[in-house]
């Protein structure tokens, strides 16, 4: 099967989320200055894909609306690790393996899996675990509703310098509103 194919087994809001992930990156990794198209194509593959290993979580965890189990979370956490496995199947996007890997990793090291601090992950993986958060706060989702713009973006920059990358953030600043009309549409 092509990664194309597995792709498609994802539900459709992941597949729409990743997608919008995938264009939103790209806008921030030009405003932190990546011009190199081999860098924004890595960027934007590994973005859509950035999901990819949420195949392997039970569909009733992924769209559950109560809090998750200890349990249930843990298998969450696991995803990225799951999108790694599936990505090596690909000798062509062995390049793009760190950002599913690490784009839930922490600036200042309490992300997952591996907890590893700031410059220790990729800039791709730092430009998804942004676009991420933002689309998930700015989109409805089973556990939670959609949060106002403005809080939003004061929610990402208070967490600049120990969820986020500072130089992501400053960049996510100068586009937030341009981000804001992807996520919306």
């Amino acid at each position: 099967m092509s990664i194309s194919g597995i792709f498609r087994m994802l539900d459709p809001y992941t597949r729409k989320h990743s997608r919008r992930i995938s264009r939103m990156a790209v806008i921030i990794a030009r405003k932190v200055g990546v011009c190199d198209k081999d860098e924004l194509r890595k960027i934007r593959i590994g973005c859509l894909y950035h999901d990819i290993g949420k195949l392997f979580i039970p569909l009733e965890v992924l769209n559950k609306s109560e809090p998750l189990s200890r349990r249930e979370y843990s298998m969450i956490k696991k995803h990225p690790v799951f999108g790694l496995r599936i990505i090596k199947r690909f000798p062509e996007l062995h390049d793009i393996s760190k950002i599913i890997l690490q784009h839930h990793e922490s600036w200042d090291g309490t992300g997952y899996p591996h907890g590893l601090k700031a410059g220790k992950t990729c800039l791709g993986a730092r430009i998804c675990s942004l676009a991420d958060s933002f689309d998930a706060m700015r989109t409805d989702r089973t556990y939670s509703g959609k949060k106002p713009f403005l809080l939003v973006v004061k929610e990402i920059n208070r967490c600049s310098g120990k969820r986020y990358d500072p130089s992501v953030v400053e960049a996510f600043n100068k586009c937030a509103r341009k981000l804001d009309m992807l996520a919306r549409g």
